[in-house]
């Protein structure tokens, strides 16, 4: 019995905690126009796109799912044409933003089908179409492969 009851708190408390990081902040969204926080929940009600592609980030092809950039931008109102994104270790880039028209870049909510924990490089990363696009296959698109995603600002 003692078992069983460990084992039920234990489950409790583990939907809890994916109830609260639900519920929290992932991803923060700036511009001139407003500003908007994304929890995983709304990035994941927007329309889910895939991109599966080998980067220089893995060893194998992986699949990396959730909504387009420019779905959130406009979810959120932003407006603006430099991109300036930051992960959670504070790197961060600035890139003008019709450098990546074109190619749909997805804010991945999911790699494999499974939601990134920070350990594995999530909750957020942003994923570009290099197998679909070797063009995107150079350093210059390769930094805007940003694991740990939390914030995106347009100016």
């Amino acid at each position: 019995m003692k078992m069983f009851r460990t084992a039920f708190c234990a489950s409790c408390l583990l939907l809890f905690m994916q109830a609260v990081q639900a519920s929290s902040t992932v991803l923060e969204v700036r511009s001139p126009s407003g500003n908007q926080d994304f929890t995983l929940e709304q990035l994941e009600a927007l329309p889910q796109h895939t991109i599966t592609t080998l980067t220089p980030y893995t060893d194998n092809v992986e699949t990396f799912e959730g909504p387009f950039l420019s779905d959130v931008l406009s979810a959120a109102g932003a407006q603006g044409t430099e991109l300036r994104l930051v992960a959670l270790n504070d790197y961060e880039i600035v890139v003008p933003l019709s450098g990546l028209q074109g190619f749909d870049p997805v804010v991945s909510v999911k790699k494999n089908g499974v939601h990134m924990s920070v350990r594995n490089k999530g909750p957020i990363w942003l994923m570009l179409p290099i197998s679909e696009h070797p063009e995107l296959d150079k350093l210059e698109f390769h930094r805007l492969l940003i694991w740990q995603l939390k914030l995106i600002e347009l100016k």
